[in-house]
């Protein structure tokens, strides 16, 4: 599923960014199927090193872009990546952001956070992932330390394929799977 080009007005700020009114990308369809509910759930390593870089950046400029596989496939970085497993990467919707203090890790690559271009933050993520969108879910973080009041559940780019919508699903065939995101964080991050 590509993502198309996203106009955001100047002074977006990093969660309004994800408000579905933005985003032109994949219709929506009333056929859509449930993800698989994983059996485990862990944050990377890298996505836990890059949400610590969080905490010496301005946080009302810099956010967290972050996604949830819910398929299973095979990377040189990450051996086997199964439905669970967590990334997190750092990324803004200001056009001209103060530069980003730490280095920032995805696919074991030193990345440059992301900056809005046009392409959306989740579908930026997953270019540098090497992975088609429908491989995750979406989400974003906003603040360090970890609160789940700034968690957002907003993906165009992701959650379409598997909620009919951009929201994550608080019920999807009887799963909470924001609780399952909310609680994957709680479990693993610094609050």
């Amino acid at each position: 599923m590509a993502d198309t080009t996203i106009v955001i007005p100047p002074g977006i700020t990093f969660s309004e960014g994800f408000a579905d009114r933005f985003h032109t990308g994949p219709a929506r369809t009333a056929e859509f199927t449930c993800p698989t509910v994983p059996a485990t759930t862990k944050v990377s390593a890298e996505g836990r090193g890059n949400f610590a870089t969080l905490q010496n950046n301005d946080q009302s400029v810099w956010g967290i872009t972050g996604l949830m596989a819910v398929q299973t496939w095979n990377t040189t970085c990450y051996s086997q990546v199964r439905p669970g497993y967590v990334f997190l990467f750092p990324g803004t919707y200001n056009p001209n952001p103060p530069a980003y203090n730490g280095t920032v890790y995805l696919n074991c690559v030193p990345q440059a956070p992301m900056i809005f271009n046009g392409t959306a933050l989740h579908q930026m993520m997953c270019n540098l992932l090497g992975q088609p969108a429908t491989n995750f879910i979406g989400f974003y973080i906003e603040g360090y330390p970890f609160s789940t009041s700034g968690v957002g559940y907003n993906s165009c780019t992701c959650n379409v394929t598997y909620f009919g919508s951009c929201a994550v699903s608080t019920n999807c065939n009887g799963t909470n799977w924001q609780q399952i995101i909310s609680s994957t964080l709680q479990t693993w991050l610094p609050n």
